[in-house]
């Protein structure tokens, strides 16, 4: 999965239901824990659970409904989630919590909050739950970075696994707040985003000279925020601006603004300023419509 990819659409479903050659045969016993094992079966479940949720090759539910049935299954599963592996929003590792047990955590937290965004993104603008949801999903994904952040002497020896895994989660949560910034300018947290739009951009540029892929993290994360704070672009980039979910387009392209209409197939796949979220929800929904009619 590209990074660039991640932030600009959200991940694809690229975990297919039946793809695994091998699961955990049972659940921990109680009388006899393992935290391996522990970690591992619900890795397992919860990712088996993730897959079900994108039916079909463009992974979209057919009606609201059935976001909300998928939905409310992770969330089953994270009341379910052992106290070792649970995440609380002001969580703090206790005296004795090795680097291993905190990165779990993390990573059963970012798994979670990570799909519910992916899981509501293209419907937010159809449906007032799903932009709650992806919200809330976009802020704890962002105190998770800040916890992360703060945490980097415990957790120097997951570098690598944080900068390959976690961060994408991270950055496209704040490339979405970003974009919900463009809306609503006003926002009382708009201090608050700009800071972290500012932490990612400064993040993904160190980490640009390792990964390919943050390159272009990078460069969207620059113009996002000259576009908020009204910076000019870099020399001989061009003036640009970014769509409200996080793509950019040439403010001069006859596409950029639009809503969709007139686009040709042409178009839709080399203009970046192209919202397919919205594109493919109507195209689903609105078969689904004519099915009942």
């Amino acid at each position: 999965m590209l990074i660039a990819e991640a932030l600009r659409y959200g991940h694809p479903p690229n975990l297919a239901e039946g793809s695994y050659d091998c699961e955990p045969a049972k659940p921990v016993s109680p009388d006899h824990p393992n935290a391996d094992e522990s970690f591992l079966y619900w890795m397992f479940k919860l990712q088996n659970t993730i897959a079900t949720s994108y039916p079909g090759p463009l992974g979209l539910q057919k009606n609201l409904a059935s976001v909300e049935r998928n939905d409310q299954r992770i969330r089953d599963l994270l009341e379910e989630l052992p106290p070792e592996l649970h995440l609380s929003e002001n969580y703090t590792p206790i005296f004795d919590e090795s680097p291993l047990q905190v990165i779990r955590r993390y990573t059963i937290g970012c798994m979670i909050q990570g799909h519910l965004l992916t899981l509501h993104r293209p419907y937010a603008s159809k449906s007032p739950l799903s932009k709650n949801v992806i919200g809330t999903a976009a802020w704890t994904l962002t105190t998770y970075q800040n916890q992360v952040i703060a945490l980097a002497d415990l957790l120097e020896p997951y570098r690598w696994f944080i900068e390959e895994f976690l961060d994408a989660e991270f950055f496209r949560a704040i490339i979405y707040l970003g974009g919900s910034l463009l809306r609503q300018p006003d926002d009382p947290q708009a201090h608050v985003i700009l800071r972290q739009i500012q932490l990612c951009s400064v993040q993904a540029k160190s980490k640009m000279l390792r990964k390919r892929d943050y390159g272009k993290a990078s460069g969207m994360l620059d113009a996002l925020e000259r576009t908020l704070t009204g910076e000019q672009s870099v020399e001989g980039r061009g003036t640009t601006e970014l769509s409200a979910e996080g793509g950019v387009g040439a403010k001069d392209s006859p596409l950029s603004g639009s809503d969709g209409n007139g686009w040709d197939m042409g178009e839709i796949l080399t203009e970046s300023a192209f919202r397919w979220d919205d594109y493919l929800v109507d195209m689903v929904l609105d078969s689904r419509e004519q099915e009942g009619a």
